[in-house]
């Protein structure tokens, strides 16, 4: 698939800011520009850029600004090894490991 063509939202506008009223299709019928940075640390102060929102190729997250920090609203769990278990018993310790990871990052709801 070819990639799209990036519309302006609102020409003559810098960086970040974006004038939607008039323009609101262009943010809904085709590809929402969006901040990216290599890194977290690069992320700008949050407090600049309240309700907005960065890619970080590093980690593949997506930030939010809430003014104060940015936050990846994108859990990631932990890497989980392979399982070497040799029995039944040893494979639902492995299973019950990573259920309990992916609850801790937020990825699946406890019970």
């Amino acid at each position: 698939m070819a990639r799209p063509l990036l519309n302006s939202i609102a020409p003559g506008l810098a960086a970040w800011d974006a004038d939607v009223d008039q323009n609101f299709s262009l943010l809904t019928e085709s590809p929402l520009p969006v901040y990216v940075e290599d890194t977290v640390g690069e992320l700008p102060t949050a407090s600049s850029y309240e309700d907005c929102i960065a890619l970080v190729s590093s980690d593949y997250g997506i930030y939010v600004s809430d003014g104060v920090s940015w936050e990846n609203i994108i859990p990631v769990s932990d890497n989980q090894a392979n399982s070497t278990a040799t029995d039944v018993a040893g494979l639902v310790s492995d299973i019950n490991t990573l259920l309990a990871n992916l609850i801790a990052a937020g990825i699946m709801a406890s019970s």
